[in-house]
């Protein structure tokens, strides 16, 4: 039974972003995204906790994410500590404005979609092009949730569900990239 709802959920979630491809996506193609680079100012991957011991266990997990940014798509985002995030090089900001043009309209519908279940559009892209698996998305952005679980406990009731929810809607949108690479 577990696995027809999980069924039914993944094929409502990719239904939903097929009909934002096609619906939506192809008249709002400039402003969205321009609302993702917004977004992406304050990308999760580039803004570190003050806390030393938690900044460095972010900075070890989330810099080769940052370092394959580089590579992949041409610009390095930045990282700092300050809430508003930080100052992205314009060569950075270029480049990603670029490979979002680049995408095409199935792509930019799971790219937002993923951008927002990750609050990152770095992630976004890696999960977009198997750069990281969708089982490892939820312990790269929980590095903050995680620690003060373990300082102050963990509620259930609340944390239990707001994994469940990033696992949901993690796995509805790599499901989706999945989807798109296929050929048929």
């Amino acid at each position: 039974m577990a696995a027809a709802n999980l069924l039914a959920s993944l094929t409502a979630a990719a239904q939903s972003l097929c009909a934002t491809a096609v619906d939506r996506v192809p008249a709002t193609r400039a402003a969205t995204v321009e609302q993702l680079l917004r977004f992406f100012e304050t990308d999760a991957l580039c803004v570190r906790s003050p806390t030393p011991q938690l900044g460095l266990a972010q900075a070890a997990a989330w810099d080769p994410l940052l370092d394959w940014c580089a590579g992949a798509l041409g610009g390095r985002p930045a990282a700092s500590e300050s809430l508003f995030g930080p100052a992205h090089p314009p060569q950075t900001v270029a480049a990603l404005r670029a490979a979002l043009h680049a995408s095409d309209d199935w792509q930019l519908a799971g790219l937002t979609a993923a951008s927002a279940a990750c609050r990152s559009l770095v992630v976004a892209f890696a999960l977009a092009r198997g750069r990281v698996r969708p089982h490892a998305v939820q312990a790269l952005l929980r590095q903050e949730e995680d620690a003060q679980a373990r300082e102050w406990g963990y509620v259930e009731g609340a944390h239990d569900v707001d994994e469940a929810d990033l696992r949901a809607r993690i796995s509805a949108v790599a499901t989706y990239f999945r989807l798109l690479a296929l050929k048929v």
